[in-house]
Formats: structure tokens, sequence, C-alpha cells
């Protein structure tokens, strides 16, 4: 199961996250934080029955989320290989209601964005943006 979440993490989340980070100058805490805030939001969204006890957690969950965004956007938070089988089992058991057109398409796309969160906080750093050199406008080169 190791071999399997390192192997998804290499080519199939950490590319992705780093593309991401590149392009927008994020850390990967922050868009790690940002993940698991569009999770939130995505619950909120597609939660049907609200009791007081629920309405209560997701609030304080979804509180939690916004102030870390806000505030602790590029401080380290921890994750783990339960947390990560966890939210794919969570997946597993909502794509086929969605592939039979009974679920909602936001509750496993908000699932995927916090799989995103998690997978952010195993990447080791974002390596700095490779820069392509444009041959053609190059002084030392037009000189040379």
């Amino acid at each position: 199961m190791n071999r399997l979440d390192a192997w998804l993490a290499k080519t199939i989340f950490w590319p992705i996250i780093i593309k991401i980070c590149q392009e927008t100058g994020c850390s990967k805490w922050a868009f790690g934080r940002l993940c698991a805030f569009i999770w939130i939001c995505g619950v909120i969204l597609t939660t049907e029955e609200w009791t007081w006890f629920w309405s209560i957690f997701i609030a304080l969950i979804a509180i939690g989320e916004t102030v870390s965004v806000g505030l602790r956007k590029d401080a380290p938070y921890g994750q783990s290989g339960l947390a990560r089988a966890v939210f794919w089992f969570s997946l597993a058991l909502e794509l086929p209601s969605v592939a039979a057109g009974d679920g909602q398409l936001a509750r496993p796309a908000s699932t995927l964005a916090m799989l995103f969160s998690l997978y952010a906080a195993t990447l080791p750093k974002v390596p700095p943006k490779r820069r392509k050199e444009d041959k053609a406008t190059s002084p030392s080169r037009a000189s040379a």
C-alpha cells in the first residue's frame, strides 16, 4: 500500500502541485491550505441534511480553514497516510454514484482537492521554475 501511495504521489499529484506552485509563486503549504478550503466548501455545498451536530462540526472546520488560509498560509501542517487512505476510500465510495448519474460531481471533486492538500504536505520541496533561454534575443549569444 505504501508503494502505491508513493507512486500516486510521484506520478500524479506532485507534478501538478509543482506546476501550479511554480506558475503562481505560492508555496506547497499555501496550495495545500487552499485545497483544504476548497474541500470544506464542497462539503458545505453538497450536504443535503443538516443536523445541529453536523452544522456545528462543519462550521468549526470551515472557520478553521478560513483562518488558516488567511493567517497561516505558509505554515507547515501535518499529514498522514491514514488521512490519505480515508479520503481515497471516500472517493471510491462517491464515484460509483456519480458514474450512475445519482450523485453530485462536486463531492468527489472536493474530495480530490483534499487529496491534493494531503499530497502537497508530502512533497519534499517545490523546485525552482526552469527558465527557457530565448537564443535569438540573448545579447551574449548575439555578439559572439
